[in-house]
């Protein structure tokens, strides 16, 4: 989907413009729908910022992490994202649902995509408690949770 760009504000200009935006002022009330390339182009850009906040809030700067956008078969069913680490090497990879199999407006989008990295991130940091199956489904309201206050915090500025 593509929506209407007022000739002369398109491309790299209104990406940079519509990035700066963001993470200033919270997200703008009216985002003009990219094209699908500029989407996907944008939103990845957007993730990595986003990963560089919230890591340094997480104080998980001595981490490398990345972050790769996947397909739903690269993902468990029902899920938008994962993490995967290794904690000798203080490495991850998160994955995230790519734009393109989103089926939300790009504001919303962005938002949902940033939950999932933030989400991620507390798994990263919870990852030296012990786990077992039976606990896993308390994590993830926990994370969930969590996730949730932190952004609406976040996005109250």
């Amino acid at each position: 989907m593509s929506g209407r760009v007022s000739p002369g504000f398109s491309g790299p200009f209104l990406s940079a413009v519509i990035l700066a935006l963001i993470p200033a002022a919270g997200f703008p009330e009216t985002v003009p729908e990219p094209s699908s390339h500029d989407r996907a182009v944008q939103a990845e850009t957007y993730v990595n910022a986003r990963l560089v906040v919230w890591q340094q809030r997480l104080n998980l700067q001595d981490w490398k992490i990345s972050i790769v956008m996947s397909h739903p078969s690269d993902l468990k069913p029902k899920t938008l994202g994962n993490i995967h680490w290794d904690a000798d090497k203080k490495s991850a990879v998160i994955r995230v649902l790519d734009s393109s199999d989103y089926r939300l407006p790009f504001r919303e989008m962005l938002e949902d995509m940033e939950f999932t990295v933030v989400h991620e991130l507390i798994h990263l940091e919870l990852s030296s408690l012990p786990r077992s199956e039976a606990s896993r489904r308390d994590e993830e309201h926990a994370v969930n949770q969590i996730a949730d206050a932190l952004l609406k915090l976040d996005r109250k500025k």
